[in-house]
């Protein structure tokens, strides 16, 4: 097939010369066992999403380690985005790069010695490449195009970093990106702005309607979020380290930005303004994810760990911290305590025993989550507690939950009525309207097959309402 079609877009194609499957959005190619996750992202959903699965089931889809790479005089592939980078020119060497400072580092892992790194031109060219994916399978190899990448980057050896916007990696595992936000399907009109060159909606075309969302970031939203374990001082930690990374690397300030853009569509009861700023936040968004990914391949932990902290807000949640007292009702105690007796009434015996462990492991995280969020009225604790779940949670359960496995979304439910809207309600104004939109896709979910499993999610809001 040329070309499958999402909804009104060609969003998938088949090249039957490599035997691979490209996103024509994303412009790289997908692993079949990842083609489902990668329509969710692309809010493709279930009828329209098995539509695609059966129709790419019938074709011949190799794994990564499996395609042939093309030759190096061999013209682009089609639908794969093409990068400038360099070829080590060494006999026998042949190591591909999007990366400068990778290229130096690989000269002098390989080739050199103590002495100093000798100008790029001596010892690279530059080149186009393409990959095939993304993430730990990312292999460069060399094309020809119609008009070969520039050498002015070779001319002296000073480090000369490739753009928030390049693409960067290596072929030991590196991440080379290009992705696309799901919620924008196709990228937004660029508009000139000078001091951060993002894509900006119409309406936000000056440097001074930039500077009014970071000023609100720096007076108002930092005092609104999570303190973070292990820094030193905490209530710096916002206003002060991310900032200042975010001064220093163009696609965090994007994070910041795009946080302080969702903070004031929080705050209005003006239906137009809030949609403004939602639709602001969205377009900061879109050139933020690129630069996390592409700093979290090159290793740069401070400001990836800034940019991942403003994406999962406390990923380094404290396990070993357990409250002496736990404050959770009652109701909800018991309610999680008989819920594996409850869920065996409720569903079919698992074809595999991992099912089982996997649940179990979940709700007994949840319940020891739950102990510590109910410990203490603190929106740091609570915020932890909820995103800690998350963390500890198998592969395994993960796949149970991309499969729409009843008991698996029976749990997930449990933490979005006890973690999430607590964590909401005491001060997380950014999980605002989350639980709801979570338990109205379970609920659509469960209310086709398994009413027995929904009545389980209906008595829970009932007992926390009571």
């Amino acid at each position: 097939m040329p070309t499958t079609k999402a909804e009104d877009r060609d969003l998938l194609e088949y090249n039957p010369k490599h035997s691979v499957l490209i996103c024509r959005e994303c412009q790289y190619a997908i692993q079949k066992n990842a083609l489902e996750s990668h329509l969710l992202r692309h809010k493709i959903y279930r009828s329209e999403r098995q539509r695609l699965i059966a129709s790419v089931s019938q074709l011949t889809i190799l794994e990564p380690d499996d395609v042939l790479l093309p030759t190096a005089d061999s013209p682009p592939v089609e639908g794969i985005s093409i990068l400038a980078g360099y070829r080590c020119t060494s006999s026998d060497c042949q190591h591909l790069t999007v990366s400068e400072k990778r290229m130096k580092r690989h000269w002098s892992e390989t080739h050199g010695s103590d002495k100093i790194i000798p100008k790029l031109s001596t010892f690279a060219v530059a080149v186009s490449l393409q990959t095939f994916f993304r993430g730990t399978k990312v292999k460069y190899f060399e094309v020809t195009p119609l008009t070969s990448p520039s050498a002015e980057s070779l001319e002296d050896g000073t480090d000369k970093d490739v753009s928030m916007s390049d693409h960067d990696g290596s072929q030991d595992g590196d991440e080379a990106t290009g992705l696309h936000l799901a919620e924008i399907t196709t990228p937004p009109t660029p508009v000139s702005v000078p001091m951060f060159e993002s894509r900006m909606p119409n309406g936000l075309g000056s440097d001074m309607e930039i500077l009014k969302y970071f000023h609100h970031f720096t007076t108002a939203t930092c005092l609104t979020l999570p303190s973070m374990e292990g820094v030193d001082v905490v209530d710096t930690y916002w206003q002060v380290d991310v900032v200042a990374q975010a001064l220093s690397h163009r696609w965090l300030m994007y994070g910041v930005l795009a946080l302080a853009a969702s903070h004031l569509s929080c705050l209005t009861d003006d239906a137009a303004a809030k949609q403004t700023h939602r639709q602001i936040a969205a377009h900061f968004l879109y050139d933020f994810y690129p630069g996390l990914e592409k700093e979290s391949g090159l290793g740069k932990a401070s400001a990836s760990e800034a940019g991942n902290t403003l994406l999962e807000m406390a990923s380094d949640c404290d396990e070993k911290r357990t409250p002496q007292n736990s404050g959770m009702p009652t109701a909800m105690a018991n309610a999680l305590r008989t819920l594996p007796f409850r869920l065996a009434g409720c569903t079919n015996r698992p074809d595999d025993p991992q099912d089982v462990v996997a649940s179990m492991t979940a709700i007994a995280n949840l319940f020891e989550s739950c102990e510590l969020s109910f410990g203490q009225d603190d929106m740091k604790v609570s915020w932890q507690s909820m995103a800690g779940w998350l963390l500890k949670i198998s592969q395994h359960f993960e796949q149970m939950t991309v499969r729409s496995d009843p008991v698996a979304l029976v749990v997930v439910a449990y933490w979005t009525i006890l973690l999430v809207t607590r964590a909401q309600q005491l001060g997380c104004w950014f999980l605002t309207g989350v639980a709801e939109a979570i338990l109205r896709q379970i609920s659509g979910q469960l209310s086709a097959n398994n009413q027995p499993a929904l009545a389980l999610i209906e008595d829970l809001i009932r007992e926390k309402h009571t």
